[in-house]
């Protein structure tokens, strides 16, 4: 199965992070179908799993960096990049006012997270005004009915009573102090009102409801943009309020009596809109028609989840935890290898560079060598391949030309450096040395001292060149098992006559690089590679002993 994914270099962290969301996805799901199965069970149950989801959400990120990484095989990520998000990735360095689109997401999520940690702020700073303003109960009849209550559902805690002001809406907050407040005139209410009031209110401190809502709000903030992260804590709520009416049905309660006590509750009582996301309501106006029916629904479970049941439940929900986090696709992008961008294509492209490829001799040194001509518009690019194995066994190259041979490595090297030195006379002596070489490596170098500012360096590259032409030619005319010294090259004499001196050719493709024999244009570059072999071999016949001096 393949998983689209983006793998941005602009963003490398988002591939993580929506595989993230997508197995958090897969955890609300696993939730809801087990809701749907205890769905004939008590709400404490499907309280329970809806908590467990939720928690399980916040501790994925953290899992995912302490498990090792389990790769699925069955799953194979596909990147998403397309044109469009690399020129918004390539785009992000357009300019110092330019924004890439990953800081704006992450600014986006930043602000969601901080907007809703807000709203549950302010409702902590609601409660706090709230408890402020009203006044504490500290005995009477009212003491005297939460401390039955308490012993009546087990709460341990010591939970503070206190009377508002005004007309509130019943209601409890706190995880380590808890606190439950009543209106100003709760004094009139009957004996039973009271009773199941607080009964519910301390149903609310036992399950520790209070401390899920919290852990609710904080899964929101992390995950504001998902809808079923707002869903399960909407569920949750509401199988909260059904598990607390059914302890109070559980004390002895009469199921007719308890609804007409919460719709009067709903009717005469509005909860703080402020608060209500800090602090548990008796009664909402959206969750009544709900509640008032699975109160009077006779056939029901309304059976609490026992402590040992919760402890089982959480270390299942612990151990499918552990390898849904580690779960990683195949081919899963990393950041540090991410795709680089495709750069936007420049305003006006680079002029057209023509090249002119040579393929040498086969060596055993293959390699290539690119050598710019003088005029900037044409390479040359020497390229020497492998040498195949011989068929018949051949002579080796000393015995027919003893004055020359395969060049050492190292020392053809270093000659190819002294031929780019300082001094003249080093670069000319190097260049003299490489025309008693062959290999395919020297045609590249001699070739490049031809653009010497030098005249000298030239007119050696030139006489190295035509010597090494002369070789080949040789080898190709002796016949094959030929020995002695009729079978070496003869050395190029000047005839001092007033015949003009052949012109130099290239050995590999017998190209003529002066124009040669042809009456049609010539590539630039060759026309000046030619009239400077041309101008170094004038030079060389001044020089010789047997040319013209003037």
């Amino acid at each position: 199965m393949d998983l689209p994914l983006p793998s941005s270099a602009a963003a490398p962290w988002l591939a993580p992070a929506l595989w993230l969301v997508a197995r958090g996805t897969l955890l609300l799901v696993a939730a809801a179908f087990a809701a749907l199965a205890l769905r004939r069970g008590s709400p404490a149950a499907r309280h329970m799993v809806w908590v467990l989801a939720l928690g399980a959400m916040l501790d994925l990120p953290a899992a995912s960096l302490l498990t090792p990484e389990w790769e699925l095989s069955f799953v194979r990520v596909v990147s998403l990049d397309g044109p469009a998000g690399a020129a918004a990735a390539g785009g992000a360095a357009g300019g110092p006012g330019a924004i890439a689109w990953s800081t704006l997401v992450l600014m986006a999520w930043a602000a969601g997270a901080a907007a809703t940690l807000a709203r549950y702020g302010l409702a902590m700073v609601a409660v706090r005004v709230v408890a402020r303003r009203a006044r504490r109960i500290t005995g009477g009849e009212w003491m005297e009915r939460l401390q039955a209550a308490a012993r009546e559902l087990g709460v341990r805690e010591r939970v503070r009573l206190l009377r508002a002001p005004g007309a509130a809406m019943p209601m409890t907050w706190g995880i380590l102090h808890p606190a439950v407040l009543v209106p100003a005139d709760a004094d009139g209410w009957t004996a039973e009102r009271k009773r199941v009031v607080l009964l519910h209110e301390l149903a609310h401190v036992a399950r520790r409801d209070c401390l899920w809502q919290t852990l609710a709000s904080l899964c929101c903030a992390a995950y504001w943009f998902h809808p079923g992260v707002w869903w399960a804590a909407r569920r949750m709520r509401i199988e909260r309020e059904q598990a607390c009416d059914d302890r109070v049905l559980r004390a002895g309660t009469r199921t007719a009596e308890y609804a007409g006590h919460l719709l009067e509750v709903a009717r005469s009582f509005q909860p703080r809109p402020l608060a209500a996301a800090a602090a548990v309501a008796m009664a909402r106006r959206s969750q009544l028609e709900g509640r008032v029916l699975a109160v009077l629904e006779t056939a029901r479970d309304r059976g609490s989840v026992p402590g040992r049941a919760a402890l089982v439940a959480g270390g299942i929900a612990a151990v499918a935890l552990f390898p849904l986090a580690a779960a990683s696709p195949g081919g899963f992008p990393d950041a540090g290898n991410a795709p680089q961008p495709l750069q936007a294509a420049s305003a006006t492209p680079p002029p057209p560079r023509l090249e002119w490829t040579v393929d040498a001799e086969p060596s055993v040194d293959p390699g290539s060598v690119s050598v710019p001509l003088p005029n900037g518009e044409l390479s040359l690019n020497v390229r020497v391949q492998a040498e195949p194995a011989p068929a018949p066994p051949q002579l080796p190259a000393p015995a027919r030309f003893p004055n020359f041979g395969p060049p050492d490595e190292p020392a053809l090297h270093a000659l190819i450096r002294l031929t780019e030195d300082r001094d003249p006379e080093v670069r000319r002596s190097a260049v003299a040395a490489l025309g008693q070489m062959d290999g395919g490596l020297v045609i590249g170098s001699l070739v490049r001292s031809m653009g010497d500012t030098d005249a000298r360096v030239r007119s050696a590259a030139a006489l190295a060149l035509g010597e090494y032409a002369d070789r080949r030619s040789a080898a190709r005319a002796a016949p094959r098992g030929c020995e002695g010294p009729e079978c070496e090259p003869r050395p190029r004499v000047p005839t001092g006559s007033a015949a003009p001196a052949p012109r130099p050719r290239n050995a590999r493709t017998d190209m003529d690089l002066s124009g040669g024999g042809g009456g049609g244009p010539m590539d630039p570059g060759l026309r000046i590679l030619g009239g400077l072999m041309e101008e170094d071999t004038l030079a060389q016949r001044k020089l010789s002993p047997g040319g013209h001096g003037g």
